[in-house]
């Protein structure tokens, strides 16, 4: 479970080492209050997956090398990010929120606090969209 601070700034720790230079492939969910990430490396074709859950009683955000993605159920999300580098993954202001800064001043934020779980994206600090409560924070 991702509430708890310093777990948090080691597991930003850990991604930024495993998946700096990584390119979103895909963004989707099958499941409520999951999301999944494919990403690959451009010069290995690796691929590795990030699977984060929202839901208030269990958060997290794993990596993981392999994900079977379902057949039918699926909705695909952000296509914005598609072809996206992650440049850095760091904590933010020393909070419980991983920020992952991409290409083009886009930065997508997991955020792990009770009940306000959430994903967001930014351009140029300003929120464009999210995975949960849609329109709730956009603009903000």
């Amino acid at each position: 479970m991702l509430d708890n601070f310093f777990l948090i700034r080691e597991v930003s720790k850990y991604l930024d080492k495993e998946i700096t230079g990584y390119i979103i492939k895909e963004i989707f969910t099958q499941e409520k209050e999951k999301l999944v990430i494919s990403l690959f490396h451009p010069q290995s074709n690796e691929k590795k997956y990030l699977e984060f859950s929202c839901d208030s009683k269990l958060p997290y955000l794993f990596l993981k090398s392999d994900y079977a993605k379902a057949r039918k159920n699926v909705m695909n999300l952000l296509a914005g990010l598609y072809k996206q580098g992650i440049n850095r993954v760091e904590i933010f202001n020393d909070d419980r929120i991983i920020k992952f800064e991409l290409a083009e001043n886009l930065s997508i934020f997991f955020v792990f606090f009770k009940t306000k779980n959430n994903l967001f994206v930014t351009a140029n600090d300003e929120i464009i969209d999210e995975f949960k409560s849609k329109k709730e924070y956009l603009q903000k």
